[in-house]
C-alpha cells in the first residue's frame, strides 16, 4: 500500500527521545573466551546528562547523540585518541540517531526542533545541512542503501514502519506498531526490526525491496534494543545481562555476557564494530552498590591517604587470609597495620584486573606492586551499610598445571547430569563449605547422593561460567545456572590437589 508523502505531524511525548542520565560504554569482545567475553569496559562519555544511540562509523570511530550545553548534538568519538568532538554546527534543535549516509561523506540525524517539528537531516563535513524526506516524521531509522530508508515514522499517534526512497519520493507502509531498533542482518540482504503488533514483541526480518517479512524470535520481555554479531547471531540486553540467539542453531535466548560486576545498570542500546571486536552499549551508571563501596578504598590506598582509606571500612571490619585465618579485627587495628605499611614501604600500587560481584560480595583479582615487586592475589570483600565488612585475601601460590581443565571437566559432567563423571573429578574426602568456613557436606558418597538427586529431579539444569580467577591451585568461578526456567547464581572457590577437587567453598 502506498501513502502520499504529505503526512500530518504528530509529535507526542510518547516518541520524544528520553533525556536521562545515560552513558556510553565501550568493551572489547573475545569470542573465544566463554568465561569473560567482554573486557576493559570503559565509560567513553563520562558526563552528566544524555549520551546515547552509538553507531560505529568504522572500527575506530563512533557516532552518538551527546548532550552538550543543554542540547543533543552529533558527537564523534575517536577510539585511538580516546576523545570526543562535535561533528555538526549547533542548531536550534537537538540531533539524535546519527548515522552515515551510504556512498556519501554526510551524516544523517533526526532533528527535534523547538517548534515541535521532527525531521531527518543530512549534515556535511563542511557544515552544510539538507532536509531529507520532507515532511516524513522520522523517529528511528536505518539506511538500507544510499536511496532507501527504513524507518519508524510517527503516523496517527503510533510508530509505523515505512520504506522511503529518494529516487521516486515514495513512502510505503510496511507495518504498524513497530519499535526503534533497525539493523542490517549479516550475510543477508535483509534488515531486522521490532514488531509490536501483539503483546509479545518479536524481532522480524524485512526485505526492503520485496516487502517480505519473517519472525526471527520473540524479544526478551519488554525489550526492544538488539544488535547483530558478524557471525549472524543477535544480542539483546536485560539490565546487566546480555543474551545471544543464533537463528541457525538456537531455540531460545542464551546468556552471553554478565556485566553485573561493573557499575552499570539498565543496558539498552547496543552497537557492534564492523570487525566484531568491540561493543558499545548505553547504560545508566551505578553510583552506589557493592562495587562502588569496594572501589572507595583503592584510590586512597594507592595515594597513601590513611584517613580516607580507613573510612571505607566498617568499625568491626574483619581482615583475614582465606578461608578463616583472622589477621586482625576492627578499624583501629586496620589503621595501625596500614600506618606501619605506608611508613615501611617506599612505593605501592593495587590494580584491579578482574571483578566479580554477587549480591553484597565482591571478588577482585588484583595486581599488587610493592617496592617494584609485583604479585597477583584475589581479595573477597563483604559489604553492608555502605562499608566493607570483611576483607579476605586469597594469596598467590605457584601455578598448578591442569586446574582449569579439571574444573571444566566437572562442569561438563554437571551439565550432562552425569553423576559418575562428576564425582570422578572430586577427592574421596571432598568437603563442601558455605563461605567462609561452614561445612555443609563431606565425602564422595554424600556428594553423589546430593547431586544425583539434583540431576534426576532437574534434567534441564545447566550452569555457565561468567567469569573466572585462577590463583595457584584455586579457581574462583562466577557461575550462572538455569533450572525449571529460573536463573540462579553463585560464586564457587575450588581448591585442587593431586589432580582432584579437594574443597569447594560456595558464596551464595
Amino acid at each position: 500500500m502506498r501513502l502520499p508523502l504529505l503526512l500530518f505531524f504528530s509529535i507526542l511525548p510518547l516518541f520524544s527521545f528520553a533525556q536521562g542520565n545515560t552513558e556510553i560504554y565501550l568493551a572489547e569482545i573475545d569470542p573465544s573466551d566463554s568465561t569473560n567475553r567482554l573486557s576493559n569496559l570503559t565509560n567513553i562519555t563520562n558526563q552528566p546528562g544524555y549520551d546515547s544511540q552509538p553507531y560505529f562509523l568504522n572500527d575506530d570511530k563512533i557516532l552518538y547523540a551527546g548532550g552538550r550545553q543543554g542540547a543533543s548534538e552529533i558527537m564523534l568519538y575517536d577510539l585511538r585518541l580516546k576523545e570526543s568532538k562535535q561533528y555538526n554546527i549547533p542548531t536550534a534543535g537537538g540531533e539524535y540517531s546519527p548515522q552515515p549516509i551510504p556512498e556519501s561523506d554526510k551524516i544523517s540525524a533526526v532533528r527535534l526542533d523547538p517548534d515541535g517539528l521532527q525531521r531527518l537531516y543530512a549534515y556535511g563535513p563542511d557544515g552544510s545541512e539538507e532536509l531529507l524526506f520532507d515532511p516524513l516524521v522520522v523517529a528511528y531509522y536505518l539506511w538500507f542503501d544510499e536511496e532507501t530508508l527504513v524507518a519508524s515514522a510517527i503516523q496517527e499517534e503510533s510508530l509505523n514502519m515505512v520504506v522511503a526512497r529518494t529516487g521516486d519520493d515514495s513512502v510505503i507502509l510496511q507495518q504498524k506498531n513497530t519499535g526503534r531498533s533497525f539493523h542490517a542482518i549479516p550475510q543477508s540482504d535483509q534488515i531486522s526490526y521490532i514488531s509490536k503488533e501483539n503483546d509479545q514483541w518479536t524481532i522480524k526480518s524485512l526485505h526492503p525491496d520485496s516487502g517480505a517479512t519473517q519472525v526471527i524470535i520473540p524479544t526478551l520481555p519488554g525489550k526492544e534494543d538488539c544488535v547483530w554479531l558478524p557471525d549472524g547471531s543477535v544480542l539483546m540486553a536485560d539490565n546487566t545481562m546480555i543474551y545471544r540467539f543464533d537463528p541457525k542453531t538456537d531455540r531460545a535466548w542464551e546468556p552471553w555476557a554478565d556485566l553485573s560486576s561493573y557499575p552499570v545498570q539498565n543496558i539498552n542500546r547496543l552497537a557492534i564494530s564492523p570487525d566484531g571486536t568491540k561493543i558499545a552499549l548505553v547504560a545508566e551508571p551505578v553510583t552506589s552498590g557493592p562495587a562502588q563501596i569496594v572501589q572507595r578504598h583503592l584510590e586512597p590506598f594507592n595515594q597513601g591517604d590513611l584517613d580516607r582509606f580507613v573510612t571505607a571500612f566498617a568499625e568491626e571490619v574483619v581482615v583475614r587470609n582465606f578461608p578463616e585465618d583472622t589477621l586482625y579485627q576492627g578499624q583501629d587495628q586496620l589503621r595501625e597495620y596500614y600506618d606501619r605499611f605506608f611508613k615501611k614501604n617506599s612505593s605501592w600500587k593495587v590494580e584491579v584486573t578482574k571483578r566479580m560481584v554477587y549480591k553484597s560480595v565482591v571478588v577482585d583479582e588484583e595486581q599488587v606492586t610493592i617496592n617494584g615487586k609485583t604479585h597477583r592475589q584475589a581479595t573477597i570483600y563483604e559489604t553492608a551499610n555502605d562499608k566493607i565488612q570483611s576483607m579476605t585475601f586469597v594469596r598467590t601460590q605457584e601455578p598448578v598445571p591442569g586446574v582449569e581443565q579439571l574444573i571444566d571437566d566437572q562442569l561438563a559432567a554437571y551439565n550432562q547430569g552425569d553423576v559418575k563423571a562428576f564425582a570422578k573429578t572430586y577427592a574421596k574426602d571432598i568437603q563442601l563449605f558455605r563461605y567462609p568456613n561452614q561445612l555443609m557436606a563431606q565425602g564422595q558418597a554424600t556428594l553423589k547422593e546430593i547431586y544425583g538427586t539434583l540431576f534426576k529431579a532437574n534434567p534441564d539444569l545447566r550452569v555457565t561460567i561468567n567469569n573466572r580467577i585462577v590463583i595457584g591451585n584455586r579457581v574462583i568461578d562466577e557461575e550462572q545456572g538455569r533450572m525449571n526456567g529460573q536463573t540462579f547464581g553463585a560464586l564457587a572457590i575450588y581448591e585442587v590437589d593431586k589432580g582432584k577437587i579437594q574443597k569447594v567453598t560456595f558464596i551464595q
